[in-house]
């Protein structure tokens, strides 16, 4: 047997299984409850509780991103996703990752067609942490011309 065949064998064997996984059980919605705030500068918040694990995620999403951009002259919504993770004038240039991963923490973010999106994920204690750091991002961010000039900022370490 040849190995294209043998991949649509499995393929095909692996698409009947889950069809037969699926017919005759309903799935199951889950509703995943949360407090939504709208504070005085227009800033949305949701917030979710889950305590199945001591962790935290902060998240914050920003509606600019590809579409915002002159078709002639694309890349900059991805570039300055790169350009936020510098710094800020409370955090030091090449500080902000590094306070995430010795507090425990992981860290990325994407830009997709209309937003750009950041988020931490904490060990629960240091919630305060990750709500500082995005502020700093969102209120103070500090774009120097060493971050514009560097050509490795391609990904988050």
């Amino acid at each position: 047997m040849s190995n294209s065949f043998l991949n649509r064998l499995v393929g095909t064997a692996c698409t009947v299984l889950l069809l037969t996984n699926l017919s005759g059980r309903q799935a199951k919605a889950q509703v995943i409850s949360f407090e939504r705030y709208t504070l005085s500068n227009g800033l949305k918040v949701l917030l979710h509780q889950d305590t199945t694990t001591p962790i935290v995620a902060v998240t914050v999403s920003y509606k600019v991103g590809s579409k915002n951009e002159d078709p002639q002259r694309t890349g900059f919504a991805h570039f300055f996703e790169h350009l936020l993770f510098e710094g800020s004038e409370n955090i030091g240039r090449g500080e902000y990752m590094k306070l995430v991963k010795t507090n425990g923490g992981v860290l990325n973010a994407n830009t997709f067609y209309d937003r750009t999106f950041y988020f931490e994920i904490l060990p629960s204690n240091q919630l305060e942490l990750g709500l500082w750091m995005e502020s700093e991002r969102m209120l103070h961010a500090k774009i120097e011309d060493q971050g514009i000039d560097d050509r490795h900022l391609m990904a988050p370490p």
